[in-house]
């Protein structure tokens, strides 16, 4: 379990990301203290990427995260997806995030890494962005399906 989490505002490190991405030809932009990269992907264009900075228990991390599927399901599901996510995921993790609407126990799937950001270069940027975007982008329709999946 996590401690102390706490997402930090530097836009000059935000700035230098951007540029770094963009020389890698992906198509970043600077919004709320993030670096968003939207309808990326190599197989469909599906992946919603948000990239941020946080101090976790002290050490200064990127945060590079994507919602899987804007549907809320079930628990079952979701645990369902998680599961299958991580199984067949390396670099990307999944985790559940409960969303509240009325009186239903809803969840969304998230998929997730961190690198430390104190010492980054542009081909490591360049190379987990690579790693992340491909990985998810392969198995994101399959856990698409089962989180949208009606009941029989």
């Amino acid at each position: 379990m996590w401690g102390n989490i706490k997402e930090l505002v530097e836009p000059e490190l935000l700035e230098r990301l951007r540029t770094y991405l963009s020389e890698a030809g992906y198509k970043p932009s600077v919004r709320d203290n993030s670096i968003s990269i939207e309808k990326t992907g190599f197989t469909d264009q599906t992946v919603n990427l948000e990239i941020r900075l946080l101090d976790i228990d002290g050490h200064r991390v990127l945060n590079f995260e994507s919602i899987v599927s804007e549907t809320a399901s079930s628990f079952e599901r979701a645990s369902l997806a998680l599961i299958q996510g991580n199984t067949a995921c390396r670099i990307v993790k999944f985790t559940l995030n409960e969303l509240p609407l009325d009186h239903e126990h809803r969840f969304e799937l998230r998929a997730s890494t961190h690198i430390f950001a104190d010492h980054f270069s542009k081909d490591e940027i360049s190379s987990m962005t690579f790693l992340f975007l491909s990985e998810l982008d392969e198995i994101d329709n399959q856990l698409r399906e089962i989180l949208e999946r009606k009941p029989s």
